[in-house]
């Protein structure tokens, strides 16, 4: 699919190295933007995260990077159509060299790459999007810990059978975990994401879970149907 139609905007996505998926929406849907006045994404690709934190943020100024020249100029269409092109501006550099110049983060979000140790695509645009060896974790970590304010946060989503080892490695860099939402496809199945959220400050973890489809009908979940409902057109 070439297209793909939100309620209020839509994703071009024709070659891009990643697609419009679950993983970005839930990010996109979860992250608490209420109170951000300066918000990243980091590893825009097509630019969906980036356009539901300006829907979800009516004030907030967006800074976006990605490394790839491709998806970028992918994405700057993507931002330019959606109505809050205005508070968008879009960085094609390697996030582990970006220099704020707006100060610090209030709220940094990120679906980033996270195949460790596996077999590559023929596609190098494709492995850059999705295997970690071009972001590692911990890098990722100690680059928002310079960019995010004192009491700023950061969100990601991850596979869940690393997130753990994520955990891990913010406590390393001197954040805490916050909230954490696991999710899977179906009730019976095990959990395949994770949506954490960290920030300086520790606090008791607000944890939970999220079903995508229920078991019996196989349809979309009713949390899911709450989280995701400004988005998809079908809800």
């Amino acid at each position: 699919m070439d297209y793909f139609k939100f309620k209020e905007f839509s994703i071009e996505q024709r070659g891009a190295s990643c697609k419009v998926g679950t993983d970005g929406v839930l990010l996109g849907a979860w992250a608490e933007v209420s109170d951000a006045k300066n918000i990243l994404d980091v590893g825009a690709g097509t630019g969906l995260i980036t356009i539901m934190m300006a829907q979800r943020n009516a004030q907030a100024r967006i800074d976006a990077v990605e490394i790839d020249k491709q998806a970028v100029e992918q994405a700057c269409r993507n931002i330019l159509a959606s109505p809050w092109n205005e508070r968008i501006h879009l960085v094609n550099s390697d996030f582990l060299s970006l220099d704020s110049g707006v100060g610090k983060y209030d709220l940094i979000v990120s679906n980033p790459p996270f195949f460790e140790d596996s077999l590559k695509s023929p596609d190098e645009r494709r492995n850059k999007a999705r295997h970690s060896d071009s972001l590692p974790q911990a890098a990722l970590l100690k680059q928002a810990a310079k960019l995010l304010s004192n009491r700023g946060i950061i969100s990601v989503v991850l596979p869940f059978n690393i997130s753990e080892k994520f955990i891990r490695e913010a406590n390393k860099t001197g954040f805490f975990l916050r909230r954490q939402l696991n999710v899977s496809p179906y009730p019976y199945k095990p959990y395949n994401r994770a949506l954490l959220e960290f920030s300086r400050i520790e606090v008791e973890v607000d944890s939970g879970k999220l079903y995508i489809c229920e078991a019996a009908s196989g349809d979309y979940s009713q949390s899911y149907r709450l989280l995701t409902r400004d988005f998809y057109l079908k809800f």
